[in-house]
């Protein structure tokens, strides 16, 4: 697709040989009245026990709140096997030296082709 496209015969094109149309727009949603229709439930369900209960059958309970922090033994023998532990005793001697490359991004590679 090289250059501009042909819009030659464009303007000498007879409009009156077009022939008229009537839009019909079409409302598909559906109405306020049948959107409340369907939210009604088919069946309510049975709800004379909810307005005969009386509270006063209730028995009264007792809420007894617990905060169990970890002893100090459980702290220390914690802190004796953490996974960690090696990391302040370790010999950075040990290492050996990387040299690290860099690589140029993908969008880099594809530089040439976009231009602007």
């Amino acid at each position: 697709m090289e250059g501009k496209p042909n819009v030659s015969e464009v303007s000498s094109f007879d409009t009156t040989k077009l022939k008229h149309v009537k839009t019909v727009e079409k409302n598909t949603l559906p109405s306020s009245e049948t959107v409340k229709q369907e939210l009604q439930p088919d069946e309510f369900p049975d709800r004379s026990e909810v307005k005969n209960f009386d509270p006063s059958k209730l028995k009264k309970t007792h809420t007894e709140e617990k905060n169990s922090l970890p002893s100090k033994s459980t702290i220390e023998d914690e802190q004796r096997t953490a996974p960690f532990s090696g990391v302040e005793v370790f010999n950075k001697d040990l290492l050996k030296h990387v040299e690290t490359t860099e690589k140029k991004p993908l969008f880099q590679h594809l530089k040439p082709y976009f231009k602007a």
